[in-house]
C-alpha cells in the first residue's frame, strides 16, 4: 500500500455507477471521480496470492507512469483492502464500437493508425511491451478532436533481456509468435 501513496485516491471521492465489463481478473465500472466521469477497474482475483500481488503491482506501476496523449490517463489507485481499484479517464467508445457506427474514410484511418503507432512508440521508449494490443484495447476520446488511446495494461511487462512468456489474443498475434 505504501508503494502507491503518491497516486492514492481517497475512496470518498469515487462513486461507482454501473458495471460495463467483466474480465478474467477485473470488473470495469463507469463512475465519477470528483466531478469527472471515469472508468474504474476493480481488480478481483479468485484469491490473493503473492503472484496476484506482483501482477497488480506491475499493472498499477505501468499505468501510473504513462503520460502520453495516446495512452489512457490513470488518475490514481484506490485501495480498500482487499479491493484495489484503478481510476482512469472516461472515453465513450472502444474502437470496436466506433467502427460499428461510422464508416472510416482513408484520411481518418491514417490519423487513427498514427495515434496507435504514437502510443505504442511511447510505450516502447518507456521499455513497456503491451502484449495484448487489439481493437478492443483501443478507445476513442473526444479531447477537442477524436483521438485513439491504448488501454488495458494487465498483461504488459517492462522489457527485460530475458525471455518472456507468450500471452495475448491469438487472433491479433504476429504469425511468427504462433509458430
Amino acid at each position: 500500500i505504501e508503494d502507491y501513496s503518491h497516486s492514492s485516491i481517497d475512496f470518498s471521492y469515487v462513486k461507482i455507477k454501473r458495471r460495463i465489463a467483466v474480465g478474467g481478473r477485473s470488473t470495469v465500472y463507469l463512475g465519477k471521480y470528483k466531478e469527472n466521469d471515469v472508468i474504474i477497474k476493480v481488480l478481483r482475483p479468485p484469491e490473493i496470492t503473492p503472484d496476484i500481488i506482483r501482477h497488480w503491482h506491475r499493472e498499477i506501476s505501468i499505468c501510473m507512469r504513462n503520460n502520453h496523449e495516446n495512452i489512457v490517463k490513470a488518475y490514481g489507485v484506490v485501495i480498500v483492502p482487499p479491493r484495489v481499484m484503478l481510476v482512469f479517464e472516461y472515453c465513450k467508445r472502444s474502437l470496436t464500437e466506433y467502427l460499428e457506427l461510422v464508416e472510416i474514410k482513408i484520411t481518418f484511418g491514417l490519423s487513427l493508425m498514427l495515434d496507435i503507432i504514437s502510443g505504442v512508440e511511447y510505450l516502447h521508449r518507456q521499455h513497456i511491451i503491451h502484449r495484448d494490443l487489439k481493437i478492443d484495447n483501443i478507445i476513442m476520446c473526444h479531447c477537442g478532436c477524436l483521438v485513439a488511446k491504448l488501454i488495458d495494461f494487465g498483461e504488459s511487462r517492462v522489457q527485460t533481456a530475458g525471455p518472456m512468456t507468450i500471452i495475448g489474443t491469438p487472433y491479433y498475434m504476429a504469425p511468427e509468435i504462433l509458430n
